[in-house]
């Protein structure tokens, strides 16, 4: 396997990033599997599957909030 950088062409290989990609999310996902279980919370954003703008405003509410 390829880095993610061919050194002779400097292009993305897309290929390893789509796989880097989905791999990092299927581990993200058991991690937010096993918090929720663990501590009985459900967490909104993956109510109805991973919403990305949904996320990104509770945690930038949560950022706001914790800087006061």
């Amino acid at each position: 396997m390829t880095g993610l950088l061919d050194n002779e062409v400097s292009k993305i290989d897309l290929h390893s990033t789509y796989h880097l990609i989905e791999h990092t999310s299927y581990h993200l996902g058991q991690v937010v599997d096993r918090t929720q279980t663990k501590t009985g919370h459900a967490f909104q954003f993956v109510q109805n599957g991973v919403n990305e703008r949904s996320l990104r405003a509770s945690i930038e509410q949560a950022y706001r909030q914790s800087h006061l």
